[in-house]
């Protein structure tokens, strides 16, 4: 995006990471057309517990059977941007590692905003999770559903993006099935 000089803002509360990041952004000259937010994103702000490590790290508890964990502030979008995106056309990429729901619970001006954000969400049913299925995968899906999204997946087998009905994801949740993987695109619902 940036290469495309299109603006980015990004969110990274691990301080290597972070640094990582930062580093890259100074060395291609990019400082004026990026906004780095040292936190993770959630419903409400404060302070909660990061389990792991490197780009595998996550808000769940025990995530990828992690058992280190460390204390990072978070913040909602809401706060964060309240409505200066409205009227902007914005493409969002969530990869928050089983955290996608708690996220969008704070970023629900952004979901109501005009034109709608195209989103990009990695959502996984049960992969990396300490004990039990993602309690939160049909509400994820329930939520874009009532801020007017419709759902795409990129099918395994063809490589294509297809629109899935809320039928099609309840199916998902039920079968397991891993014909789709875990991208979903979700872009404003078309008359």
């Amino acid at each position: 995006a940036l290469q495309a000089k299109k603006h980015v803002i990004a969110f990274e509360p691990l301080v290597r990471n972070c640094r990582c990041l930062l580093k890259n952004i100074t060395a291609n000259g990019w400082v004026d057309d990026t906004e780095v937010f040292p936190l993770a994103l959630a419903a409400k702000p404060g302070v909660a517990q990061l389990y792991g490590a490197g780009t595998g790290a996550s808000l769940i508890s025990g995530w990828n059977y992690a058992s280190n964990h460390s204390a990072v502030p978070i913040s909602s979008m809401d706060i964060v941007f309240g409505k200066r995106l409205n009227g902007e056309r914005v493409l969002v990429l969530v990869d928050v590692e089983g955290a996608e729901y708690q996220l969008l619970q704070g970023a629900k001006v952004l979901l109501a905003s005009r034109p709608k954000p195209v989103w990009m969400v990695e959502i996984t049913l049960d992969e990396n999770r300490p004990a039990a299925r993602n309690p939160y995968f049909l509400e994820t899906f329930k939520l874009f559903r009532n801020f007017d999204y419709e759902t795409y997946g990129i099918n395994a087998e063809t490589g294509k993006m297809e629109k899935l009905s809320g039928e099609q994801i309840e199916m998902l949740f039920a079968s397991n099935d891993k014909t789709f993987i875990r991208s979903f695109v979700f872009m404003e619902k078309t008359a």
